[in-house]
């Protein structure tokens, strides 16, 4: 009794009889089913890596003490939404955004209260690969971030926030970000009971 053919045998075979587009038809389409079975796999373990911890959400919002996550505003793009309360009673939100720097993406976390101002903003230096001791050092700063505290409107440079001496594109970044979550929050509020 003759055992199965190796898969390079198989494949040999299969080439031979279908002309070359259709060989790469074909492995796309298995290319694609493993990657799909493997997504399936581990999409638990996806969404528990993109859900951030109490510790880091307590950054933008320090005076919430328990975080849920939320389904994100429809039409907003933004990473992920959490309700903040203190004491069971809801305070805001805390909207993580993630905007394009000058080295990479950066990963913005904003704390929103319920009159719509935003109460902290947290950068995690983990989370991008801005210039340090440039923009890196200058977006995490308490003297940049403490410029978005209270406000409510749209953050422009120049107009309601000064943007980082030799770190503009990084600067930019995190303005952009922060307004994207403000728009979030107003939206959740807008829809809130």
């Amino acid at each position: 009794m003759k055992g199965l053919p190796s898969p390079k045998t198989l494949l040999r075979a299969l080439k031979a009889r279908l002309p070359s587009w259709t060989m790469l038809v074909v492995m796309c389409m298995i290319a694609g089913l493993v990657l799909g079975c493997e997504h399936e796999l581990l999409k638990d373990r996806i969404e528990a890596h993109a859900l951030l911890s109490p510790e880091l959400l307590s950054r933008a919002f320090p005076d919430a003490d328990a975080f849920e996550r939320i389904s994100n505003p429809p039409g907003h793009d933004v990473g992920s939404c959490y309700t903040a309360y203190r004491d069971g009673q809801l305070q805001g939100y805390v909207i993580s955004v993630s905007e394009q720097g000058r080295n990479g993406r950066i990963q913005v976390q904003v704390g929103v209260n319920l009159l719509g101002q935003v109460v902290g903003t947290y950068i995690d230096s983990s989370k991008h690969q801005e210039t340090p001791d440039i923009g890196g050092d200058a977006i995490e700063s308490e003297e940049f971030q403490a410029q978005f505290r209270g406000g409510r409107d749209p953050f422009a440079i120049g107009e309601n926030v000064d943007a980082v001496t030799f770190a503009t594109i990084s600067s930019s970044a995190v303005i952009r970000a922060v307004n994207r979550a403000l728009a979030a929050a107003q939206q959740l509020l807008s829809d809130a009971p």
